[in-house]
């Protein structure tokens, strides 16, 4: 990893983690179906994952809007040069992450897709190991004490 980004290759992002998740999972679930209904009753489902969808996708539309106001990158390879600490950042420092992870979990209840619940926590396991924790040590390296100051201030999902 070079000083300039915290990823530089276009395969190692958030958005082909969720593809691969989701292939997956519809994949597990076209072959083997399964169904959460109906120890969980329907109305539950419908209502908590379209929560989900929601809630998801309002923390990435805002994130990422909140990073094109600030001109800072979303896409690998480009430097970060501002901290970006309020908004939807000082809820969580990872909100397009989190949004994503949301998105894939209420799909997975919407469309009563049991198997999107496991490729979604490999989702959520990826996304901490290989994007989540080299960003963490690149703004560390980058931004130094006041980086430090924001991770106390604000948890890494929510």
């Amino acid at each position: 990893m070079s000083d300039n980004a915290a990823h530089n290759s276009l395969w190692r992002t958030f958005d082909w983690f969720f593809v691969v998740a989701l292939v997956l999972g519809a994949g597990l679930q076209f072959v083997m179906p399964l169904s959460f209904t109906p120890p969980v009753w329907p109305l539950v489902l419908q209502v908590g994952g379209s929560a989900a969808l929601i809630v998801g996708m309002a923390l990435i539309f805002a994130a990422r809007r909140q990073l094109a106001r600030s001109d800072q990158p979303a896409k690998p390879g480009i430097a970060t040069t501002e901290l970006i600490e309020d908004g939807v950042f000082a809820l969580s420092r990872n909100p397009i992450y989190l949004g994503g992870v949301l998105f894939s979990a209420g799909l997975s209840m919407v469309f009563d897709a049991p198997w999107l619940a496991p490729t979604t926590a490999g989702l959520a396991m990826a996304t901490h190991y290989f994007l989540i924790l080299p960003e963490e040590h690149y703004l560390g390296v980058r931004f130094k004490a006041r980086y430090g100051d924001y991770r106390g201030r604000v948890r890494r999902w929510f």
